[in-house]
């Protein structure tokens, strides 16, 4: 699994965020975040959630819920992971596909 091969699976890409993040061993941390999918690329991890949690390796992804959660790396060596997420209708800002026009 990789970030082109996740991202290749998240189309058209203007439709969502896509979020590569890398951790170093030890690192723990609280936060919120949106619903969404997070794939572990290097490393493992964990993620608690009031509903539940997850420990993850590489090659493994979670549908984690919208609210708060608490994550915390696992392994000896750096976790890279990628946090997908579907953009609001109101977010999505289809490319441009002409060619830019010169002021004036």
């Amino acid at each position: 699994m990789t970030e082109t091969a996740i991202r290749a699976q998240h189309e058209p890409a203007w439709h969502y965020r896509i979020s590569p993040n890398r951790y170093d061993p030890g690192v723990a941390f609280r936060g919120t975040a949106r619903a969404g999918k997070i794939y572990v690329l290097t490393g493992s991890c964990r993620y608690e959630w009031a509903t539940g949690h997850a420990e993850l390796r590489p090659a493994t992804f979670v549908d984690a819920p919208d609210g708060e959660y608490s994550f915390e790396v696992l392994s000896a060596v750096p976790c890279e992971i990628v946090h997908v997420w579907l953009l609001p209708p109101e977010f999505r800002q289809r490319p441009s596909t002409g060619a830019a026009k010169e002021p004036g």
